[in-house]
């Protein structure tokens, strides 16, 4: 994309690309779940993240591969 270099001010090298892309492991995954705010909730109506958390035992493998199907989609 010629020309477009000098409209990112913030650029990235290849090693921080190839960390940011690599695949997401499970625990990655849990981490990051068990870092949100326990109230956290994407509406009103929906799950909270301290019910994931709660839950996490008999969720968390389901809950992995539906993160991990997301991110290989794109």
């Amino acid at each position: 994309m010629e020309g477009f270099d000098d409209m990112f001010v913030k650029k990235i090298c290849r090693e921080q690309c190839d960390i940011m892309s690599h695949p997401i492991s499970n625990e990655e995954i849990k981490v990051a779940l068990f870092d949100i705010g326990d109230e956290k909730a994407p509406r009103l109506n929906g799950y909270s993240t301290k019910f994931f958390q709660a839950a996490w035992n008999t969720i968390g493998e389901e809950v992995s591969r539906a993160v991990s199907d997301f991110f290989l989609q794109w």
